[in-house]
């Protein structure tokens, strides 16, 4: 971490966010919370961010409180508040 100043914002949720997830690579940002939607983000772009993909957990999932990204497999987890674990790839 060389600075601790702000790089940019990234707007689009419209709710609490409860979990980040970071691609290895720092690239891709994942964001996910009370609205059932896990945000894919582009962090290539200086300053510029901007969601790249919605993943849609489902209405029935309640808030997602994890996300975690594998690198190697390209997989995406996602832990909802209704006690399920969904496998994304």
């Amino acid at each position: 971490m060389q600075s601790m100043q702000l790089r940019g914002i990234l707007k689009g949720h419209y709710g609490h966010i409860l979990s980040l997830a970071l691609s290895q690579d720092e690239k891709l940002l994942f964001s996910a919370g009370d609205e059932n939607i896990v945000r894919i983000w582009d962090l290539t772009l200086d300053g510029e961010y901007r969601c790249k993909y919605l993943i849609h957990a489902g209405a029935d999932c309640g808030d997602i409180h994890a996300v975690v990204y594998c690198d190697r497999s390209q997989v995406l987890y996602i832990g909802c508040k209704d006690a399920s674990l969904q496998v994304r790839p």
